[in-house]
Parts: structure tokens; sequence; C-alpha cells
């Protein structure tokens, strides 16, 4: 299934969103409702908990809920940018991709430096500051599921731009030293995955 191209979903999901499309559209409604309030400078800001809740909110819930099982048996194709060495090309074409997580990115970084892609130094300093083992990073990867062509260069250049994925590259992008090291590793790779 692609996101982006109705005919690739499956026949029953389109019935089931088709059956809810009031509801749906009166949620998302209500929810664009509450957003140009906090953000209309003209009238009083009132906190988010003392707002009215979307009355349709349970319903959106169970509709989601609904939806997940609907899919459970689709596979859904989806888009991972990166930039990666030659040899972790091969080793994702061959093993698929690992989850990240710190020993992981040491191992990558060790490799680099094995190969002569990094200097001791450096290579020290990517170890010891990253994000590597952050509860929304750690054994996570993440994919758009919609071309990322989409998303045009402001969307995804970063993720091309420097090695070791944002984990790494956050914490060094800007720095004269590592962030020039870790944008001369390798070259701007994406990833096509049907996952389920």
């Amino acid at each position: 299934m692609i996101l982006a191209e109705e005919k690739t979903w499956p026949a029953a999901l389109l019935e089931y969103l088709q059956s809810q499309f009031d509801m749906l559209l009166a949620h998302a409604c209500r929810k664009q409702e509450i957003h140009d309030k906090i953000n209309d400078p003209t009238i009083e800001l009132t906190p988010a908990l003392m707002m009215a809740s979307n009355p349709h909110a349970e319903a959106r819930e169970q509709a989601s809920l609904k939806i997940l099982e609907l899919l459970q048996l689709t596979t859904l194709r989806g888009w991972h940018c990166t930039r990666l060495t030659e040899y972790e090309v091969a080793h994702i074409t061959a093993n698929g991709m690992q989850p990240p997580n710190l020993p992981a990115l040491i191992k990558r970084i060790e490799k680099a430096l094995e190969f002569g892609m990094l200097e001791d130094e450096i290579a020290k300093r990517l170890i010891q500051q990253n994000q590597a083992d952050e509860c929304s990073r750690k054994d996570r990867i993440w994919f758009c599921f919609f071309e990322p062509k989409i998303a045009e260069q402001c969307g995804i250049e970063r993720f091309f731009r420097c090695w070791g994925g944002e984990a790494l590259y956050n914490s060094h992008e800007r720095d004269p030293q590592t962030g020039t090291a870790l944008r001369s590793i390798g070259r701007p790779c994406l990833i096509e995955v049907d996952e389920r």
C-alpha cells in the first residue's frame, strides 16, 4: 500500500473510511476550530485544559483502532532518508536494516575509523556526544510514508547532508570539526521498504 496512491489501498479500508467520513470530517473541523482559536491574537487565550473537548474524539479513537485492525495484513511502503558508506549499503542490502542504538552507533563509528574516514579524536567525540540511546531514537527506525520528494529539499536535506543519522549529527552538524567530518563520509541514500 502506498499512502499517496489511493488505488493501492485495500477495499475494506476504503469502505470503512467512507462509512466514517462524516465523523472524521467533524473531528477534523473541530480540531481546526480549536487550533484557530489558540492562534487568533484577538481572542483571549483559554488554557487547553479548560477548552471543551472534541466531541468526536472517542469515535475517532475507535475508528483509528479499526483502521489498524484492517491494516494488519497490509504491506505499507515507506522510505528512510539517510547517508551511508558503501559497506553500510552492502550490509543493509544483504541483511536488512538493523534498529539503531548506542552499541550499533559505536560499531559504525569504529568501522569508519578503521577505514580511515575518521580521526581518533573525532571518533572519541562522536562516541561521547550523541543521542543514540534517547527513548525516541533507541531501537527505532523512522520512515516517511509518502515519497520523500513531496517533502522537498527543506524537509529532507539534513538526512542526506551528514553521516550517522539524526542521533549523531544533531549534536555535531554545526561543529566545525565533527560536522565537517560527518559531511565527508558516505553518500546520500534513499531506502525503500515494504513493511508489514
